[in-house]
């Protein structure tokens, strides 16, 4: 089952709370993947980092593709994830709901 958290954040120091915004919302979650782009993970991860223990990385590419999603698929296989983080814009936001759903 996957579950999307109904707040928007947008506020000072949040990049380095997201993991405690995730586990206001869901407070039984554990271990994370994040899905982002190779330009927002070099810029903003170890922030992200500071709230989000252990996370698991997947990269996305800029497509929502079937070959796109079971790539990140097998980078997220058998990790244990309880939540998806999706961070950046509209289209790997989508992705990141599928891969949440997929996940499941």
């Amino acid at each position: 089952m996957a579950f999307q958290s109904p707040k928007y954040i947008q506020q000072a120091g949040a990049l380095q709370r997201v993991g405690d915004f995730a586990k206001d919302s869901f407070p039984h979650v554990q271990k994370a993947g994040v899905l982002t782009s190779a330009r927002l993970r070099s810029r903003y991860m170890e922030s992200m980092c500071q709230s989000v223990a252990n996370p698991v990385v997947a990269e996305f590419s800029g497509e929502c593709s079937r070959s796109n999603l079971h790539g990140i698929l097998q980078k997220l296989q058998g990790q244990q994830l309880d939540y998806i983080i999706g961070f950046g814009g509209g289209k790997l936001l989508d992705m990141a709901k599928l891969v949440s759903c997929c996940c499941a």
